[in-house]
């Protein structure tokens, strides 16, 4: 025994397995990027909201931590139940923090692009009050578990409309209150009406010059046939053009506030 205590350590086989773990975890990572960037954060969702940052943070201690603990666990040397246990303890762990963050996305994803009097605002799921939600028509109180839907919000009037102000003033915008939320169908025809000619967009660098042009290549339209709303979120502000079908047909970072 005082034999294999003084052995020097095989660290290529260390290494061996700690690869394994790595290219393992790479692979769930990828599966998980796939339902995050496609699903949940579809684009530009992903840059508007910071998804990508967020990702790329738990993606990075995801795939390092596990693999790093492995190479220095791994050890051939070890009884063989002892070396199970520590690497089960690993993946226990490793597997926690990735449902934590991918929870923590889920949560944080958008699930409404709400039309708001003169400009769409990007509703997500935390923002939404699960006790309020019931307030909301029939088929709005179930939250998309994909993509983000298309909504509008009823203007209120009377008593509704000084507690709207408040709570306006308080942060708590329109599109987070679900029983103003309508069916998109609903506020359509005022899309077009809200939106604002191109040449009112104020272009206040190079890169809204260029954010602009790739936008319009998206869009695949005639200039004359486009306008633009403001698009805002908690984290960011954007534009959307719009036809006058109302639908956004792409979008572009720039702030034109």
């Amino acid at each position: 025994m005082s034999e294999l205590r003084l052995e020097s350590r095989p660290w290529a086989r260390s290494a061996r397995g700690a690869l394994v773990h790595l290219i393992f975890s790479a692979a769930v990572i990828a599966l998980v990027a796939a339902m995050v960037f496609w699903v949940w954060f579809p684009p530009p969702y992903g840059h508007m909201l910071g998804g990508g940052r967020l990702f790329l943070l738990i993606a990075c201690v995801d795939v390092t931590v596990g693999p790093l603990l492995t190479l220095v666990i791994f050890d051939v040397r070890k009884p063989r139940q002892t070396l199970i246990r520590d690497l089960t303890a690993i993946g226990v762990i490793q597997l926690a923090a990735l449902c934590f963050g991918a929870w923590t996305m889920f949560e944080g994803r958008p699930v409404h692009l709400v039309f708001e009097v003169d400009l769409f605002r990007v509703v997500t799921r935390a923002q939404v009050n699960d006790r309020q939600l019931l307030q909301a028509q029939e088929p709005l109180k179930q939250l998309p578990l994909g993509r983000p839907s298309m909504i509008g919000v009823l203007k209120p009037t009377g008593e509704n409309l000084v507690e709207a102000t408040l709570l306006g003033i308080g942060g708590v915008h329109l599109a987070y209150q679900p029983k103003y939320w309508l069916p998109f169908d609903a506020v359509r025809g005022q899309v077009w009406k809200k939106a604002r000619p191109l040449d009112q967009l104020a272009l206040r660098s190079h890169a809204d010059r260029e954010a602009l042009t790739n936008a319009l290549q998206k869009a695949n339209a005639a200039a004359r046939e486009i306008r633009w709303l403001p698009v805002l979120s908690d984290r960011s502000s954007w534009i959307a053009l719009v036809t006058e079908a109302g639908e956004p047909i792409a979008f572009a970072d720039i702030d034109s506030y």
